[in-house]
């Protein structure tokens, strides 16, 4: 079973990186992202969702926990999910919505693959519930922690062009602090520390490297506000500059 499972399961995990897309070239946070970048992402989508509606039927029950090795590639759609979904909204999808989400696109017939535009929609087993590939909260979990990186990134490729940290809401926050992706990372990464924390390897290496992509966005957004004024236009803050990860 688990050799057939790894047969679609696979090529999800390239087909899972929205982030190959147009999406690291998005600058700002905005609700309507560009026309390219959506069709680009509505491509991806529905070549995803055929292969988790293949997958379905044999993940159900406790095989979706018997094979959770073969389907690690989840995770890195909950990332692609979660990222794109803070591009528009500059918030964090819930564990819930990650659920819905991942269940819709397991939800794709052979119909919307092969029927053609002007027939009619079948209706044959409509009212039958289809099978959905169910998410566990490791493979959110996880997923969040790999998104850490890709905000790390989007905020320095768009200080870097725009000169200022991307985000920052119309309402203040009720503390006074300004909404931007510095606040958002630094809320992620108390949340996991606020966390039960699990001592396996994987996960104290996510977290390490979630630690990591907090420090590194505090210290850009410190060299553009505090020492904004003494770098030239276009300066970014070196890998090695600061202090060792290990003092963090």
């Amino acid at each position: 079973m688990q050799r057939l499972l790894l047969t679609p399961s696979l090529p999800l995990r390239p087909a899972g990186h929205l982030t190959d897309t147009p999406l690291p070239r998005i600058r700002r946070i905005q609700p309507e992202l560009p026309d390219q970048v959506e069709r680009d992402i509505q491509s991806r989508l529905g070549d995803i969702s055929k292969l988790l509606a293949t997958l379905a039927p044999d993940v159900q029950g406790i095989n979706r926990h018997r094979y959770s090795r073969s389907l690690m590639c989840i995770e890195e759609l909950i990332e692609a999910l979660t990222f794109a979904h803070y591009l528009r909204t500059q918030r964090l999808m819930g564990f819930g919505e990650a659920v819905a989400k991942v269940a819709e696109l397991s939800e794709h017939t052979d119909d919307q693959m092969d029927g053609d535009a002007g027939d009619p929609p079948a209706t044959a087993g409509a009212d039958r519930p289809r099978p959905a590939v169910q998410i566990t909260e490791d493979d959110y979990l996880m997923g969040i922690f790999d998104l850490s990186g890709e905000m790390m990134r989007f905020a320095t490729t768009s200080a870097a062009l725009t000169g200022k940290m991307a985000g920052g809401s119309a309402t203040p926050p009720a503390d006074g602090r300004e909404r931007t992706i510095v606040v958002d990372m630094q809320d992620l990464g108390s949340f996991f520390e606020m966390l039960p924390q699990q001592y396996n390897k994987s996960y104290q290496v996510k977290l390490s490297t979630l630690r990591s992509s907090v420090l590194k966005v505090e210290k850009l957004a410190y060299g553009l506000t505090v020492r904004g004024t003494e770098r030239p236009t276009g300066w970014m803050p070196e890998d090695g500059d600061g202090p060792p990860e290990d003092d963090y």
